[in-house]
């Protein structure tokens, strides 16, 4: 028997319920988009919210939120830019990681030294690109 998807009053409200909730349970109900991908992304991708102000608890499940490092990658000039060492808040329930904006400021000027020139690379690396093949 397939479940009715609920409808949802917030974006984080509806980020909670993925959390516990396995997409095939509702694959009927969902309407096939067309997604238009493109490869050159001027802005770090948004894998990682930033809070507004800081917090103890993490705003989605209300978890204990600890300091710790990250390297965080985004797509600049064509190619992936890794910045490493990256301080973000993890929820120690469920692992999402938040911004500060002090955080995500200092993240966005390595993407716009990146494009303008002005970058100076800690490291260089070549990354291998795997083509996912389906299972047999």
């Amino acid at each position: 028997m397939k479940k009715k998807l609920p409808t949802f009053k917030s974006v984080e409200e509806e980020i909670a319920f993925w959390e516990t909730h396995s997409l095939a349970d509702y694959w009927d109900e969902l309407e096939d988009v067309k997604i238009d991908v493109r490869l050159r992304h001027e802005q770090p991708s948004p894998r990682i919210v930033t809070l507004k102000k800081l917090m103890t608890r993490c705003p989605i499940d209300q978890s204990k939120l600890l300091k710790t490092l990250m390297d965080y990658s985004g797509w600049s000039q064509g190619r992936l830019l890794l910045v490493r060492r990256v301080p973000v808040l993890e929820c120690d329930e469920h692992g999402h990681r938040f911004f500060t904006p002090a955080t995500a400021r200092r993240v966005e000027a390595v993407f716009e030294n990146d494009r303008k020139g002005k970058l100076k690379p800690d490291e260089t690396m070549s990354v291998p690109v795997v083509i996912l093949k389906q299972a047999a």
